[in-house]
């Protein structure tokens, strides 16, 4: 117990290289029979590596912590399968393909959470159905399964907050204003509760339809700065995310005549490519 609290103490310093030490020296001192510890400590061995961002090794202490599961909660397995399944998209090897891959396992997760877990958990929940619209999504746009993910996830997130029913699709122009009262819903949840980049994609969808539909350049510019914002602070290695939000500002920038500002988030885009 001791030497498993230093390694949360580790942990929460932030100091993940010593903490990823004490967590395998913790699981080679355990038995070989000591399934429920060596869970314990891959689950924080996972997530250390996450932090690091060595996504390869995650995956593959996170897949060893799947072994110990039998006599673990079910909500054990669901948040593995959740974190092998983020760590897939964010080591972002063989794209877009990778979204397919993760969608396999964000769907196991589902599944334990849907029939398994008792009392249901509605974060958990619209976190699956979030996800797995994501990876839709980036399989194929706009797609029905994107769709119908997001309406569930949505629908869920309205149950823990009591707000209204979404509208039921996304960014149809004959539906633009629906859309976007669905968006500016989102962001104003607490960021913790939002599924891993929804809050900043949600962000950068009110920045486009500010821009694209309306020519409010000045509040697009707030919304992509936001959406830039987030995947600095939170998602720095999601370059894709980060040349879209800096080329809107770019172009946002130039719709308001200011030059030199166009120029230098245009240049900050092409940095990212």
């Amino acid at each position: 117990m001791a030497t498993t609290c230093i390694g949360l103490i580790y942990y929460k310093g932030c100091d993940y290289v010593r903490a990823s030490e004490q967590w395998t020296r913790i699981m080679d001192d355990n038995g070989k029979n000591d399934s429920f510890h060596k869970a314990i400590c891959c689950f924080y061995l996972d997530l250390t590596y996450s932090k690091l961002k060595h996504y390869k090794q995650a995956i593959d202490v996170f897949e060893r912590a799947l072994v110990h599961t039998c006599n673990m909660p079910a909500i054990f397995e669901a948040q593995c399968q959740m974190q092998i399944g983020h760590s897939i998209e964010l080591q972002g090897i063989d794209f877009p393909r990778c979204f397919q891959t993760a969608r396999v396992h964000y769907e196991k997760a589902l599944d334990l959470y849907e029939n398994h877990i008792e009392p249901p958990d509605e974060v958990a929940l619209a976190l699956c159905y979030a996800v797995i619209r994501n990876c839709h999504f980036f399989e194929n746009a706009f797609s029905e399964d994107a769709n119908r993910y997001y309406l569930k996830a949505i629908h869920v997130y309205d149950a823990i907050f009591l707000l209204q029913a979404p509208p039921p699709v996304l960014t149809q122009a004959r539906l633009i204003i629906k859309a976007q009262e669905c968006f500016q819903r989102i962001i104003t949840y607490f960021i913790e509760h939002c599924p891993f980049d929804n809050f900043a994609l949600s962000h950068r969808y009110l920045g486009e339809i500010s821009y694209s539909h309306y020519d409010q350049y000045q509040q697009a510019v707030e919304h992509f700065q936001a959406s830039a914002n987030f995947y600095e602070l939170h998602f720095s290695e999601d370059y894709w995310e980060l040349v879209l939000c800096n080329k809107w500002l770019a172009m946002a920038h130039f719709k308001l005549e200011l030059y030199q500002l166009a120029i230098d988030y245009g240049l900050k885009a092409v940095e990212f490519t």
